[in-house]
Order: C-alpha cells, then sequence, then structure tokens
C-alpha cells in the first residue's frame, strides 16, 4: 500500500523530478502505519549556499508560500522578478489523502484483502 501512496503523490507531484524523487515511504513503529513525506536528512543547497532540509521545500510546495520583497528598491535599473505575493499551494499530499478518504466499500475490502494478504506473507 505504501509503494502505491508514493506512486500517487510522485504522479500528483507532477513526473520524476527533484522533489518527486525527495518523498519517500516512511513505516509507523511496529508497522502501525504508513506515511508518504519528504526524505529525512536530505538538504538542498541554494545557488548562494543557503542549505534547506527537503521537508521544508516540499511544505513550501504543498501548502504554497508568499515571495519576499525585494531588499534594494528603487536602485538604479533594478526590476525584482516577482510577479506575484504569493505562490498558491500545489496540494499534492492532500489530493491523495481525499483519493483514500472517497473509497467506496468494494475498494475499502479489495484494500483489506491486499494488507491481509501481505500480512500473512502470501504477497
Amino acid at each position: 500500500m505504501g509503494q502505491q501512496l508514493l506512486a500517487d503523490v510522485r504522479r500528483e507531484i507532477g513526473g520524476e523530478g527533484k522533489v518527486a524523487g525527495w518523498q519517500e515511504k516512511h513505516m509507523g513503529s511496529r508497522g502501525g502505519y504508513v506515511a508518504i513525506r519528504a526524505a529525512a536528512k536530505t538538504y538542498q543547497t541554494t545557488m548562494g549556499g543557503k542549505r534547506y532540509a527537503v521537508g521544508y521545500v516540499t511544505n513550501a510546495i504543498e501548502n504554497g508560500h508568499r515571495v519576499r520583497t525585494p531588499a534594494v528598491r528603487g536602485a538604479k535599473g533594478y526590476r525584482s522578478r516577482a510577479e506575484k505575493a504569493a505562490v498558491p499551494g500545489r496540494w499534492f499530499y492532500q489530493t491523495v489523502r481525499q483519493r483514500l478518504d472517497g473509497l467506496d466499500d468494494r475498494e475499502v475490502e479489495a484494500l483489506m484483502e491486499l494488507i491481509q494478504t501481505g500480512l500473512e506473507g502470501n504477497l
């Protein structure tokens, strides 16, 4: 089930790029749950040398973020590249979560059988 969720999240992100590659499956203690999240202890370094945890970057893409106004205003010939005050969120985690919430009874039964088969070691 975790592999399917991971594939769904990557599909929502759109392809096999950097952000999709940062996502990983996380099993809860004693296999109590499965979650898809950004890889732990993984960092992205900007061209300016600043390091960001990939979870921080993924969160900004998921939920959207404000665009900082330029520090240098009125400098001769300076034009900010910012076109919007904020970047809207992509909501890839939320979309996959809503799809799971919308499963009908037959799909839930099939999922439970798959889980039971996996627990019995028959996969």
